[in-house]
């Protein structure tokens, strides 16, 4: 079951990578068991089997970024989406299979707002908070809230200006 999932994850991971949400809306309505899709959009995959193995996130630089950190030794597919601003599939994800948006990185403990403003996502971060109603003051085990990364690129121009 653990096979299954991670190539799952690492399918929905492909997907999101190539901006390819139509495929990834068809798959998750041709299976209708919902637990397994949030299972598998929460399976833990490491950064550097995602960058290594699968060259999934070869040319993104904030997945190696996170890894050199510290920060994300490991990535779901909800937050590579919040990485990588894809706001149709978190969109999806929420809407459609109830995934909670506030759901942290279970090692660093981060969301999916806090990495949408790292990576310097205006409309992600806009999305998350405006429409799928995220937390903006959770914290994640450092402590550290989401506006001192919404500074990193200035994507969280939109969320400095809010709050």
């Amino acid at each position: 079951m653990a096979e299954a999932r991670c190539a799952m994850a690492e399918a929905v991971i492909a997907s999101i990578v190539a901006d390819d949400v139509d495929e990834l809306s068809t798959a998750v309505s041709k299976t209708a068991d919902g637990d397994t899709w949030r299972a598998v959009l929460r399976h833990e995959l490491p950064v550097d089997r995602l960058i290594d193995v699968g060259g999934l996130l070869h040319y993104d630089v904030y997945a190696p970024k996170l890894l050199c950190f510290g920060a994300a030794p490991s990535l779901t597919p909800w937050h590579v989406a919040a990485l990588r601003g894809a706001d149709d599939a978190l969109a999806m994800f929420v809407e459609r299979l109830q995934v909670p948006v506030d759901y942290r990185l279970p090692r660093g403990g981060a969301t999916a707002l806090q990495l949408a403003c790292f990576a310097g996502h205006t409309d992600t971060v806009r999305l998350l908070v405006d429409r799928l109603s995220a937390d903006v003051s959770r914290r994640d085990e450092y402590e550290t809230k989401t506006l001192p990364r919404a500074g990193f690129k200035g994507g969280g121009a939109y969320f400095i200006s809010r709050y």
